[in-house]
């Protein structure tokens, strides 16, 4: 589910972040709909205009944190180290990763290397209209489609993508349930409010624009709220995606 709030530019979704707080399927839905409630009454109550009293040691605390999260989520795939199942706690996931670094896979570095970092950084230089990701996707796509490479694709890892949108899941819901999750979606309303936010100030200084930071966490706590009516099948995919 993604959607255009406060800012001209910047369109967003449901965050990855999420799913270092809360582990499990029915835990992330109602986690993520009661966060994204969150947001929007954190929107209208105009609690979006606090960002400006953020300090900037926080902001790159923050986003410095979430490049080290990614960072570590993304070094199975890109050295195809072919691990079924990594554990989620940091250091017990760069443990695993040791000592499986001598199952890595060239053909996956290359890959990753040639067309994922060079391609996306360089091309900008020939169309700077175009992303260079987008054509990194597609290059690469079409190598191994053709030469038949040994690596994981989505196909292989998720199995194949759904072509039609499926019925709305909604998870049981009980009293209890929603008492341990206070905390989870009070944390996922603040990570998705400040990541939002302050992304929304990143394309202010590249566009020389001004967003509205209210309307921006309302249209992201909306974003939430919605996806978590999603069909209960993409979501299952999505969640293995960002383990």
């Amino acid at each position: 589910m993604f959607r255009q709030g406060g800012s001209r530019v910047q369109i967003g979704g449901p965050t990855g972040a999420f799913i270092v707080i809360v582990y499990g399927i029915d835990g992330l839905i109602i986690a993520t709909f009661m966060a994204g409630f969150l947001m929007i009454g954190m929107g209208l109550l105009r609690l979006g205009n606090l960002l400006k009293f953020i300090p900037y040691s926080l902001i790159v605390g923050f986003t410095s944190g979430i490049a080290l999260i990614i960072f570590r989520s993304q070094v199975n795939d890109f050295f195809g180290l072919h691990i079924s199942k990594v554990p989620a706690d940091f250091i017990d996931k760069w443990i695993v990763y040791f000592k499986n670094f001598q199952h890595f896979n060239w053909y996956a570095i290359a890959i990753a290397v040639a067309s994922c970092i060079i391609i996306t950084i360089y091309f900008q230089k020939i169309a700077k209209k175009i992303p260079g990701s987008i054509i990194a996707i597609l290059i690469s796509t079409i190598v191994v489609a053709v030469f038949d490479i040994p690596v994981d694709t989505i196909e292989s890892n998720f199995g194949a993508i759904p072509n039609k949108l499926g019925l709305p899941h909604i998870p049981k819901v009980s009293f209890d349930t929603i008492q341990a999750l206070i905390q989870p979606a009070f944390a996922s309303a603040i990570l998705g409010s400040i990541e939002s936010l302050l992304s929304a100030v990143v394309s202010d200084s590249m566009i020389g624009g001004k967003h509205r930071s209210n309307m921006e966490l309302i249209a992201t706590g909306g974003a939430n709220m919605v996806s978590c009516l999603e069909a209960y099948l993409p979501l299952v995919q999505y969640t293995h995606c960002y383990q």
